[in-house]
């Protein structure tokens, strides 16, 4: 079925819904009540979340929402409505990564649930981008997943604090709460209070320092009104936006004092502070200051400059592109492993990457303290940790008389050698690219640890053993798995390593849920990640000899 009989569909059967919900005259009711909760609901734009949570997540004291009520009350609804409110009752809030276009189809990923939709969504990216992050309600219309609703865009700068609060408030949550979509479920009130909080009290300038803003963007979007359609009209008042808050609201200039703004020196900056990430982005900057100066110069002569230095850094958009692509390697580990990782949703696996994002959040609130070694997190800190962590990880080994490696240290050692934390006066505290690691796709994430983790320094450091031992750990590893059952006693008698050596190698390994092992010593076997993970771990260990410029033959060649 097409876009638009789906929306003309869904139409007929959400106001059938809203009618019902005016008729039963509770609505009123259940405003005051969430009111006292959630102060968002006093803002202007509150009553399209309100609503919706109205039509599709409220329940009464016996589980039922007014979907079902409605349903129980008119034996007429038709089947193919009656099917529509049933998914509109089950759609629920979460925060989406917009990642391709297939007209009619955007593909977005849950960053919450880590599941890929494609959503039926046409012309969508004239408005949207790669790359752009969202709060929206994801729900089946029929056959085809949509976003529901009110879509709102979250700046980048909010997204590490966003998520930040829903992960606390999901782990503050009673213990019989389910997975995170029936918390999300439960708790979109929450998602759109926590949204307004960060998104506009902490990231965006007091109201009085956005008046004369909003003043120059209406005059703009008159004039855009003329030329763009709607979608491009948010989209360049969006970007002046941004820009706003990123070269002019802390000198207290306006949009209008652009001209005074070295473009240059301002594109570098954005690129190398990874505010630009893509080069789609970099175009949509591009158009947006070319509309913005063209209008100003209209009126003013001396935005014409500024207009001809956008010219000519236009020109040079290649160079720039390349740049971008250069800073933005953190999510280019390995781009073919990474398209095979969405074929497998492995839960071990999934609970290990949750509980790492929840180690950098935490470490985002609270430094943590080290050792004097540097090595291992102080006591007081991993009684903090451990209670943030959801996983259940052996986090000593059982061995008489051996320390062990507790899975928050190895959480240290991975996130210092990911760079996403550093040792700053005896403290582990985030660094500039922990928001962008925050951002990626599941998939993504997972090879950037088995990246880091199949380095032989990184096991020599987590392990606490010679470089040369943890190449013969490793490459013991790969000649005894296979489908069936890997022995212990192969890989000791393989590797020549200490048992407690050995054993530690495998134990991570199970943290990440590349093998499985039921006890301490034990035999394992490959998780489907672990099979996919062993072709990509003969990869990386092969020679790169051809990349490598000897001294005497770059005499010869110069």
């Amino acid at each position: 079925m097409d876009h638009d009989k789906l929306q003309e569909l869904e139409n007929l059967a959400t106001e059938k819904l809203i009618d019902y919900i005016n008729n039963d005259g509770r609505a009123s009711k259940l405003f005051q009540e969430n009111y006292e909760e959630y102060e968002f609901l006093d803002m202007e734009r509150s009553h399209i979340p309100f609503n919706l949570w109205l039509c599709c997540d409220y329940r009464d004291q016996s589980g039922r929402g007014f979907v079902h009520r409605l349903i129980e009350t008119d034996r007429n609804i038709p089947p193919i409505q009656r099917e529509i409110l049933l998914g509109k009752a089950e759609s629920f809030v979460t925060i989406l990564e917009i990642k391709d276009f297939y007209e009619p189809y955007a593909v977005a990923f849950d960053v919450l649930n880590h599941t890929e939709y494609r959503l039926l969504e046409p012309r969508v990216s004239v408005i949207l981008k790669k790359g752009d992050y969202l709060l929206a309600r994801v729900g089946k219309v029929l056959s085809s997943v949509r976003m529901l609703g009110e879509v709102n865009f979250i700046p980048r700068s909010a997204l590490p604090y966003l998520l930040r609060e829903v992960i606390r408030r999901y782990n503050d949550t009673d213990m019989t709460r389910g997975d995170m979509k029936s918390f999300l479920k439960t708790n979109s009130l929450f998602l759109y209070e926590s949204y307004y909080h960060t998104a506009y009290e902490n990231h965006e300038p007091d109201e009085g320092d956005m008046l004369p803003i909003y003043d120059e963007m209406d005059e703009f979007e008159e004039y855009l009104s003329l030329k763009s359609s709607q979608e491009g009209i948010e989209r360049h008042l969006s970007n002046l936006i941004e820009l706003y808050e990123y070269e002019l609201a802390d000198d207290g200039a306006s949009l209008k004092d652009l001209n005074k703004v070295n473009l240059k020196e301002m594109l570098q900056d954005m690129i190398s502070e990874k505010f630009i990430t893509t080069p789609l982005m970099l175009s949509s900057y591009f158009s947006t200051l070319r509309e913005y100066l063209g209008f100003l110069a209209k009126n003013d002569k001396t935005y014409r400059r500024s207009l001809a230095e956008l010219q000519s850094l236009s020109q040079e958009r290649f160079r720039y592109v390349k740049e971008i692509l250069r800073q933005n390697r953190l999510s280019q580990g390995d781009p073919l492993l990474s398209i095979r990782l969405r074929e497998i949703d492995y839960k071990p696996t999934n609970t290990y990457l949750d509980d790492f994002d929840r180690f950098l959040l935490y470490v985002y609130e609270t430094p943590v303290g080290l050792a004097e070694n540097r090595r291992t997190i102080k006591r007081k800190d991993l009684n903090g940790l451990s209670r943030f962590l959801d996983g259940e990880y052996p986090m000593l080994s059982s061995r008489r008389g051996s320390t062990g490696v507790t899975i928050l240290d190895f959480f240290s050692k991975m996130g210092v050698d990911l760079k996403l934390l550093r040792v700053k006066e005896g403290q582990l505290v985030v660094t500039s690219r922990t928001d962008e690691y925050l951002g990626l796709s599941r998939e993504d994430k997972l090879t950037m640890h088995l990246k880091c983790f199949w380095k032989s320094g990184f096991i020599r450091g987590v392990l606490g053993v010679s470089l040369a031992d943890a190449r013969r750990i490793k490459k013991a590893y790969l000649q005894i798995t296979r489908p069936t059952t890997s022995s212990m006693y192969e890989l000791l008698e393989l590797s020549e390593a200490e048992e407690d050596h050995a054993a530690h190698f495998v134990r991570l390994l199970n943290y990440m849920g590349i093998v499985d092992q039921r006890g301490w010593g034990e035999n394992f076997v490959q998780t489907p990640i672990g099979r996919l993970a062993r072709a990509h771990f003969l990869e990386w260990d092969r020679p790169t000899r051809d990349k490598v410029i000897h001294l005497k033959q770059y005499k010869t060649n110069k």
